[in-house]
C-alpha cells in the first residue's frame, strides 16, 4: 500500500473541510464514527484500561474540535494522520501523568494502567502507570498508530465496498478471498455456481481496487 493511500483513505479532504464548520453537527458525527475505534485501540495498546482509553478518545475528540482550524489540507503541511497523532499522543500522555500523580497520593498504585505483563485489559490488576509498556512520547507509539491505521484503512475501504454490493456477493468475496476457501467450497457454502465466484469476486475486487484508488486522490 503506498504511502499517499495509506495517509489519506479514510480521511476525505471534504470532511475535514466541514470539520472546520463548527455546526456542521452530522460531520463531526462521521469523524467520530470514523475515528473512535482507531484512537481507542492505540491508548489501549499504550497500556491504558477501558476507562481511561475511552477519555482518552473523548479528549482527543474535544481537541480536535479546538484545533482544527489551524489544520492546512495541503500535504505540504503534512498529512492529517501525522496530525491527528500528535492530538491523541499528548492526551495519552495526559491520562498516564494523571495516573502518575494519583498513584504517587495513593501510595504507589493507580487504577488506571494496565499491568504491562499482560497488556491491557479489564480486571483489578493495580500496577504503577511509570511502568506502561509504551511511551508516549516514544517511536513505538508511532509504530502502533501505523499499524492500526493500516487496519483501520482495510477496514474502511471494504465497508465502503460492502455497501455497493449485494450480500451474497460480498458472502462470496469473503468466503473465497479473505477466509481462502476454494472455488467449489465456496459456491456450495453459499447455494450458487462457480461461475457465479467467479464473477462476483472479479467485481467485488475491481470495487475495492477502485475504493483504495478514489481514495488516495482525495
Amino acid at each position: 500500500m503506498s504511502q499517499r493511500a495509506d495517509d489519506s483513505i479514510p480521511t476525505r479532504q471534504s470532511l475535514l473541510l466541514r470539520l472546520k464548520q463548527r455546526d456542521d453537527t452530522a460531520g463531526w458525527r462521521e469523524f467520530f464514527e470514523t475515528y473512535w475505534e482507531l484512537i481507542y485501540n492505540l491508548a489501549r495498546k499504550s497500556g491504558l484500561n477501558d476507562a481511561d482509553a475511552q477519555d482518552v478518545v473523548q479528549a482527543t475528540v474535544i481537541r480536535v474540535a479546538r484545533k482544527i482550524d489551524g489544520f492546512k489540507t495541503d500535504p505540504r503541511h503534512g498529512s492529517f494522520k501525522s496530525w491527528l497523532l500528535g492530538q491523541a499522543r499528548w492526551r495519552i500522555g495526559d491520562q498516564f501523568r494523571a495516573l502518575k500523580r494519583e498513584s504517587q497520593l495513593s501510595g504507589g498504585t493507580a487504577k488506571g494502567a494496565s499491568d504491562p505483563s499482560v497488556g491491557a485489559r479489564d480486571d483489578d490488576t493495580r500496577t504503577d502507570p511509570t511502568n506502561c509498556v509504551v511511551d508516549p512520547a516514544g517511536d513505538q507509539l508511532a509504530a502502533i498508530w501505523n499499524e492500526e491505521w493500516e487496519q483501520h484503512v482495510l477496514r474502511t475501504a471494504l465497508e465502503r465496498v460492502k455497501a455497493r454490493v449485494s450480500v451474497k456477493q460480498f458472502q462470496i468475496f469473503d468466503l473465497h478471498v479473505r477466509q481462502g476457501l476454494s472455488v467449489t467450497e465456496t459456491a456450495r457454502a453459499v447455494g450458487t455456481s462457480m461461475a457465479s465466484v467467479y464473477m462476483a469476486k472479479s467485481r467485488v475486487q475491481r470495487l475495492f481496487k477502485q475504493e483504495l484508488k478514489l481514495a488516495a486522490n482525495n
